[in-house]
Order: C-alpha cells, then structure tokens, then sequence
C-alpha cells in the first residue's frame, strides 16, 4: 500500500468536513439503499483498517451534495437503528 495513495476515514472526514460518524452511516445505508444515488467508494482493507483512494474524495464529495438534509430523509432507516439503540 501506498500511504500518498490511500486516505483513512478519518482523513477523509477532515477534508469533507463531517464526523466519522456520518461516514459509517452513509456506507450502511449504502449497503441497503432502495434509491438511486451518486456512487459511494467502497474500502479496500489492509491490516484490518479501511482505506479509501484519494481519488475517491471527488465521489464522496458529490455524494455529500447530494444527500437530502433531515431526520426524514433517505437516511432515516439507519438513524433510527442507531438512535433506537441510544434510546
């Protein structure tokens, strides 16, 4: 691996400007959207750790500007998984 070619979440979160938080909510809600949408860059893993291209951070990008704001959103299935657990 190349470290000048791949980025961590927590990289790409800094630049994109949201919480690591909101970067695993939108790679679940990938797994089982039901819509169309911007595509979503998949990890590559090494040594048990996610990586994401720095190209990728073009797709991520549009996908932010893209995602409907709001607790009923297309997000709303997972946020209420994880506030269910929260209580």
């Amino acid at each position: 691996m190349l470290k000048d070619e791949y980025m961590t979440a927590t990289e790409i979160c800094y630049i994109l400007g949201i919480s690591e938080n909101t970067l695993r909510n939108w790679m679940k809600w990938y797994k089982i959207k039901k819509i169309e949408c911007p595509e979503l860059p998949q990890p590559e893993k090494f040594h048990n750790r996610n990586y994401w291209r720095r190209t990728d951070i073009a797709k991520f990008a549009v996908f932010k500007d893209w995602i409907p704001k709001g607790r009923n959103g297309v997000m709303a299935e997972v946020n209420h998984i994880y506030w269910k657990k929260k209580g």
